[in-house]
């Protein structure tokens, strides 16, 4: 046996990670490219709101490879989640003091070398009490426009 036969291939480590976290609570839209919360998803509290989409936005290149990634600046955060920047603001702060996302050019995106933490943290989010959104639908702008 080589090293090479103990190589895990990431990329698809990393989708089938991205749909445990995702399924039952986010579906994808092609015509147009949208994020779409199930009704499940829908009742998140708005920490877990954010990590979902932001998780779901990493998945976009395994749905649709010509689609680049969503943008995620918190005007369009807020837009898409319908969390008011008062409050949307702070969760990114306290997401990213965690070392959970990232931000680069004003765009926040998960940190993948966290993603077993950002799983545990969605898993315990998740147990706790839920907020109930406004609507299922999330619209995702490509981050290419």
């Amino acid at each position: 046996m080589a090293l090479k036969d103990l190589i895990i291939d990431q990329d698809e480590d990393l989708e089938k990670r991205i749909e445990r976290l995702i399924s039952g609570r986010i579906c994808y839209g092609l015509d147009p490219h949208e994020i779409v919360f199930t009704f499940e998803g829908s009742s998140l509290s708005n920490l877990a709101t954010v990590l979902m989409y932001l998780v779901a936005a990493l998945g976009w290149k395994y749905v649709d490879e010509n689609f680049s990634v969503p943008r995620t600046k918190p005007a369009d955060l807020e837009e898409a989640l319908g969390i008011p920047g008062n409050s949307l603001r702070p969760i990114l702060k306290k997401l990213h003091d965690q070392n959970l996302i990232k931000r680069s050019n004003g765009e926040y995106f998960i940190c993948v070398a966290n993603l077993a933490y950002v799983e545990r943290t969605l898993n315990d989010t998740t147990k706790t009490a839920v907020v109930k959104r406004k609507k299922f639908s999330k619209s995702v702008k490509n981050g290419s426009s």
